[in-house]
């Protein structure tokens, strides 16, 4: 088991297995695709349906940008509305760019951290909230479009319990820490408590002051349901450019379940993984294996399309930051003593 704990830390080791694994699928999905077909489907697209899936995409952009800018707001933390968009950018940059090593959140939480000195623990946390409520929107929409597709299309109907565990777990999580003080009087919260790496508590503490600002978290989980919806419009858009023929309500259970795949750090970025599932989810709706790598190259290239802003910020001068002033970071935070004001179990 010591072994095992040694083998999980080790970045390096496993940053080469998840490429490995990565390029391991991107075989698999080579040599289970017709290139040609593929390339046929993209020759034959509609263009201006990509057109129109940027813009929706830069709509997503402003409203997640204001849903991060809320967040910080309610930990004390005033940053302006371009800042903030400058900082979300060169995130999507570094996930794209850098997904096996720092990763993009790690990246937006350091610029974050650089502009206030006294909210470390704090701007980690929102920075790490910000991507868990895109999750519970992405499980939220997934789960209605299945309950609501029950009859209409039972080919993804397998996937209902997963789904409906995710909510149910996302949901219990967020529910015992913004009741923390209540579970406090029973012994085994206290022990649990006591357990727990000061850094991590104090990151639950962050959450919990969310208790008191529940219009700021209602505003953000309703943000993030929105510009969840849009992406999957974004994800119809493609389906028209391509000429698909299936049912655009498929659409709001694919690309969530894509979404939550992408996130989940099997591989860098969901890389090989994601084409593979994708292949799979659109065989099962009749436009074949083709049509989903067709369909994921069209979402790689959104993706793309955040990335190259992202790098024209982290270029300008000021802004450019090293592997190894992350790294002084990420130790400098981990380090940092519990404030004294924090709450202890009694």
């Amino acid at each position: 088991m010591k072994r095992l704990r040694e083998l999980l830390h080790n970045k390096p080791l496993m940053n080469t297995i998840k490429i490995v694994l990565a390029v391991a699928l991107l075989i698999v999905v080579c040599r289970m695709v017709d290139w040609h077909e593929v390339m046929q489907l993209l020759t034959r697209m509609n263009w201006w349906w990509f057109v129109l899936a940027v813009m929706l995409q830069w709509i997503v952009i402003a409203i997640g940008n204001h849903r991060l800018q809320i967040l910080l707001r309610a930990q004390g933390v005033h940053l302006s509305y371009l800042l903030t968009l400058k900082y979300n950018c060169i995130g999507y940059f570094f996930n794209l760019a850098f997904p096996g090593g720092t990763g993009g959140d790690v990246v937006k939480a350091f610029y974050v951290v650089r502009e206030t000195h006294h909210k470390k623990t704090e701007c980690v946390t929102v920075i790490l909230l910000d991507r868990v409520m895109g999750l519970i929107a992405v499980v939220l929409i997934a789960a209605g479009a299945l309950v609501a597709t029950l009859k209409l299309s039972p080919t993804f109907r397998p996937l209902l319990p997963l789904v409906l565990v995710l909510l149910l777990l996302s949901l219990g999580g967020a529910a015992l820490v913004l009741t923390k003080d209540y579970w406090k009087r029973y012994a085994w919260w206290r022990a649990v408590e006591l357990r727990t790496p000061p850094l991590v508590r104090r990151m639950l503490n962050a959450l919990h002051q969310y208790r008191t600002h529940k219009a700021t978290a209602l505003i953000a989980l309703g943000e993030s349901v929105v510009l969840q919806l849009i992406m999957c419009f974004v994800a119809w858009c493609f389906g028209l450019g391509l000429g698909f023929s299936m049912r655009w309500y498929l659409y709001f259970i694919i690309f969530p379940i894509l979404t939550l795949i992408i996130t989940i750090p099997i591989t860098p970025s969901g890389l090989g993984i994601t084409e593979v599932f994708s292949a799979l989810c659109f065989t099962k709706t009749g436009e074949g294996k083709d049509a989903g790598v067709a369909f994921m190259l069209l979402l790689r290239l959104l993706m793309l399309n955040m990335a190259l802003v992202g790098f024209v910020y982290w270029i300008m001068p000021g802004t450019h930051v090293k592997r190894e002033e992350l790294a002084a970071a990420g130790a400098s935070i981990a380090a940092e003593d519990e404030p004294a004001a924090e709450e202890q179990a009694p």
